[in-house]
C-alpha cells in the first residue's frame, strides 16, 4: 500500500517544532508538522530571546517581523541578592550582538506559523495526534499513522514534543527529570517605571526569587519562585497582600512599583521547572529537541533560546542529510555533538544559580554574566561545580 512520502515529520508545534519546519520549508523540504493542541492554545511561558537566539532568527529572516511585533530590545539587566546589587549584565560588553528581546514565547511562534505559509511545502496539522507508528526492520520508523486515518512515511521523524515526549517513548529512552523544590509562577501587570527602564532580578537567601520585566508597550511580567510551602501560602491569598510583603523583604525600592502591582495572585500561572539532559538525542531516523531533551532552570532565561538553536542545528544537518551529502547517522551524530555540550552547560549553570541563594559569595562565584547573555564560546561553557 502506497503511504504519501515526506522528508521530515515533525512530532510538537511548539516553538522548537515551529522554528525547524520554517528552516526545513525554507529548503524546500517536504515537511509534515502535527500538533495535538489547538493552533492557538498558550503553549509556553518564556519571554525572553537572547543573542544565540536571535541569531538563529535572523538567519530565518524574521529579525524584523520581530520588532514589528512588539519584540523589545534591552542592553542590561541588574541583578541583586538580599537586597543588595551584585551585578550589572551589559550585553554590549559580553556579545557583539549587544541586546536580547523580550518578547512572549506564543506570539514568536505565531509569526514563525504565520510566515511558514509562503512554504508551500509546510503542512500544519493541528488537533492531530499520532495514532500508531510502524517500525522498520533496524528498528527505525517506517510509518507514521495520525488519528485522522492520514499515514505518511516520513525520511525522518522529530521529537519536538515537549517533556512529556511521544517520541522518547517511542525510542525507549527513559529520564528521571529532577523537579526543584520551589516552583515558579509568572503573572501579567500593567507597566510601571521601574520595569519600563529595567529588566531585574532579586533573589534572597530565603530561597526566594522575583524577576520584572516589560512583555508589551503597556505590560510588565512578575516571575516569583518560593519553596513549596511558602508558595502556597503566599498564592492562597488572593489579595497579595501576603505576596507583597514577602516581596518588600528582599526586593529594592528600585522595584518597589513593580510590587505595588501585584494585587491579586490569580493573574499567577504556574511554570513547570525541572532539570535534564538526555545523553541521547537521536536514533536510527529519529531524533528530538527542546523540551523533549532537556530542561533547564528559568533562571537562565533560555528555554526557549535553547529549543531555536536546537532547531538551527538540527535543520542545518538534516539538509546535509536529506540532500545526500551526509549520511543520515552522520548528521544526527554531528547534530548531539554540537548541542549535547551548549545544553549540558546552561542546565548545569542553572542548577548551580538555584543551589546556591543561600549564601551571597556562593551566588555571586556561580553568576557568570557572559553564559547569562548566552554565549556560546568554549571558556564560558564549562559547567559549574555543583555542591
Amino acid at each position: 500500500m502506497a503511504h504519501e512520502q515526506v522528508d521530515v515529520l515533525i512530532n510538537g508545534g511548539g516553538i522548537a517544532g515551529a522554528t525547524l519546519a520554517y528552516l526545513l520549508g525554507r529548503q524546500g523540504r517536504r515537511v509534515l508538522l502535527v500538533e495535538h493542541a489547538d493552533r492557538g492554545r498558550m503553549l509556553s511561558g518564556a519571554d525572553l530571546l537572547k543573542p544565540a537566539g536571535i541569531r538563529v532568527i535572523e538567519n530565518m529572516g524574521l529579525l524584523d517581523e520581530v520588532a514589528a511585533i512588539g519584540g523589545r530590545r534591552r542592553e542590561l539587566l541588574r541583578v541583586f541578592h538580599d537586597r543588595e546589587p551584585l551585578c550589572t549584565v551589559d550585553y554590549r560588553a559580553n556579545d557583539e550582538l549587544g541586546y536580547f528581546i523580550l518578547i512572549p514565547c506564543e506570539r514568536l511562534r505565531n509569526l514563525v506559523l504565520e510566515q511558514m505559509t509562503r512554504f508551500e511545502s509546510i503542512e500544519c496539522l493541528f488537533n492531530t495526534r499520532i495514532a500508531s507508528v510502524a517500525s522498520r526492520a533496524d528498528g527505525g520508523v517506517a510509518t507514521v499513522t495520525l488519528d485522522n486515518g492520514h499515514t505518511v512515511a516520513p525520511t525522518v521523524m522529530v521529537g519536538a514534543d515537549g517533556f512529556a515526549s511521544y517520541t522518547r517513548r517511542l525510542l525507549a529512552i527513559t529520564t528521571e527529570r529532577t523537579v526543584y523544590p520551589a516552583p515558579m509562577c509568572f503573572g501579567t501587570t500593567r507597566l510601571v517605571p521601574s520595569v519600563e527602564e529595567c529588566n531585574r532580578l532579586y533573589v534572597d537567601s530565603r530561597h526566594g526569587l522575583a524577576y520584572f520585566y516589560p512583555v508589551s508597550a503597556s505590560e510588565g511580567r512578575v516571575v516569583v519562585s518560593f519553596p513549596k510551602e511558602e508558595m502556597r501560602e503566599l498564592m492562597a491569598d488572593r489579595s497579595g497582600a501576603l505576596l507583597r510583603a514577602r516581596l518588600r523583604h528582599f526586593v529594592g525600592e528600585a522595584s518597589a512599583d513593580a510590587v505595588d502591582e501585584v494585587t491579586d495572585t490569580g493573574i499567577f500561572k504556574g511554570i513547570p521547572i525541572g532539570r535534564i539532559n538526555l545523553d541521547t538525542y537521536h536514533r536510527h531516523n529519529v531524533a528530538m529537541l527542546g523540551d523533549a531533551i532537556h530542561n533547564v532552570h528559568p533562571i537562565t532565561g533560555q528555554g526557549m533560546n535553547l529549543a531555536i538553536e536546537d532547531a538551527g542545528e538540527l535543520a542545518q544537518q538534516l539538509g546535509l542529510a536529506l540532500s545526500g551529502m551526509l549520511p543520515l547517522t552522520e548528521a544526527l551524530d554531528a547534530y548531539q555533538r554540537r548541542r549535547h555540550g551548549v545544553n549540558e552547560a546552561v542546565v548545569t549553570y542553572g542548577h548551580s544559580l538555584v543551589s546556591s541563594f543561600a549564601d551571597k559569595a556562593s551566588f555571586a562565584a556561580c553568576f557568570n554574566g557572559a553564559l547569562q547573555g548566552s554565549s556560546r564560546q568554549s571558556a564560558h561553557l564549562r559547567p559549574v561545580a555543583v555542591a
